[in-house]
């Protein structure tokens, strides 16, 4: 993010930011009703000489600290809401599938999300971190054209899962949320630190030498062991236990989010519970 800069023509901008932090320092953790307003509405900066710069950690701990507790009702409400559709679906007739898996390893989905940080994470309006539905629908599909294209489904198949143009999918994917956290924390701090940083910026220019600097970048993440729980409908049992089948493989053989290659956002675990 660029320096914003704080000469008197930018008064307005500086009124706001002390008026934020005011409102800021009047609430507390029960006081939060979405925690996800501070990496947007409450960035902390660092002052230096006429130009501030954002103060990343600082920012991300408080809103880490502050989510504690206002997340946890948060999290009551959205796994009763996801368990009256999950009810709602059967009732209509629809075959639902339902997976819960524990994550192996920390999970960030949404981190080229733009913020004021420039480091971002998905959540939904009351700041619970989730995984879209579009998301597991994409990874679902990329392990069937995987398949497809070593021989083992035929492309008939996947049009008639995931749709085609002008024709959609018999499968619907949902928001996936974490269930089963009483105790535990949601969110963690992680850390990635660049050495290469003038190479990065402009590799046409620089080398990745070992004189550079590292520069550490802190981000929100989902921590290990923390429990999802997925599920699919499906007017077609056939179809919402085969939608169901893919999504798993890639869950546990693949990963959700970002970081996938450095580890991030693999799942364990055995299926549970179908109807």
């Amino acid at each position: 993010m660029p320096r914003e800069d704080m000469r008197p023509g930018n008064a307005r901008l500086v009124l706001q930011c002390r008026e934020a932090r005011q409102v800021y320092g009047t609430l507390s953790d029960a006081d939060m009703p979405n925690p996800g307003l501070l990496l947007g509405k409450f960035v902390q900066f660092s002052l230096d000489g006429p130009t501030r710069s954002v103060d990343r950690k600082t920012t991300l701990e408080n809103f880490i600290g502050k989510s504690q507790g206002s997340l946890s009702e948060a999290l009551k409400l959205a796994e009763h809401r996801h368990r009256a559709l999950e009810k709602g679906l059967r009732a209509a007739g629809l075959h639902v599938e339902a997976l819960e898996l524990r994550l192996g390893g920390r999970m960030i989905v949404g981190l080229g999300t733009e913020t004021p940080l420039e480091v971002g994470i998905t959540l939904d309006r009351l700041g619970l971190p989730y995984i879209p539905a579009s998301s597991l629908k994409g990874l679902a599909r990329y392990i069937a054209e995987d398949r497809v294209a070593h021989g083992n489904m035929d492309a008939n198949e996947v049009a008639k899962l995931f749709g085609s143009p002008g024709k959609r999918g018999v499968a619907s994917f949902y928001d996936a949320y974490p269930v089963g956290t009483k105790d535990r924390k949601l969110l963690e701090l992680d850390v990635m630190n660049p050495h290469f940083s003038l190479y990065y910026g402009d590799p046409q220019r620089n080398f990745p030498t070992d004189d550079q600097q590292p520069n550490p970048i802190m981000f929100a993440v989902v921590p290990a062991g923390t429990h999802f729980r997925f599920f699919i409908s499906s007017w077609d049992p056939a179809a919402a236990r085969h939608a169901a089948d893919l999504l798993y493989d890639g869950l546990t053989f693949s990963a959700a989010g970002a970081k996938k290659a450095a580890g991030y956002g693999w799942f364990l675990g055995d299926k549970d519970g179908s109807s």
